[in-house]
């Protein structure tokens, strides 16, 4: 048997991200039946639901543990409502992936308002080019140079990666 959520808070309830990151705390008790608590995720949705931020905490097996996450959400997040899921996973490998609906059904909160101007555009591609345009791996491995430009609006460019596809 997975373990059971006794209780969820968060605070503070409402944030802004407009002129920096916002953390948000999650306190939970937890109980397991037999083997005891290993873990325990919160995770935050966006609004629009493509965007997530979590943390987990670690526990060593105790039937009733109490903690807390913080899970940092960036400048420029999206604002809006964004939503919890909480994972309880134990010793043996149990695990309950407790929906928002699921944490809201038990009396619980689930609605933390963000309050920002949102980067909801993402990165563009200016400029891209590769070389060699032709190798041969008949005899080991070939490597392609690519150089690119990208643009970011508002939060800035994370990551670029490029990825090269067989024809099959």
């Amino acid at each position: 048997t997975a373990p059971i959520l006794r209780s969820f808070s968060f605070g503070p309830t409402s944030v802004s991200t407009a002129s920096g990151p916002a953390t948000v705390q999650a306190s939970f008790n937890a109980t397991d039946d037999l083997s005891g608590v290993k873990a325990v995720a919160v995770t935050w949705f966006s609004p629009s639901g493509s965007v997530w931020y979590g943390n987990t905490a670690s526990f060593s097996g105790q039937l009733q543990v109490s903690g807390t996450v913080n899970v940092t959400l960036p400048q420029f997040s999206q604002g809006g409502t964004w939503t919890p899921t909480v994972e309880l996973v134990d010793e043996a490998g149990n695990v309950s992936n407790m929906s928002s609906a699921a944490v809201a059904a038990l009396g619980f909160p689930t609605a933390l308002t963000v309050v920002s101007s949102g980067d909801t555009t993402p990165p563009i591609l200016r400029a891209f080019s590769f070389s060699p345009t032709s190798v041969s791996a008949q005899t080991g491995p070939a490597t392609v140079q690519a150089s690119f430009n990208v643009t970011d609006d508002l939060s800035g460019v994370k990551a670029v990666a490029v990825t090269w596809f067989s024809p099959s």
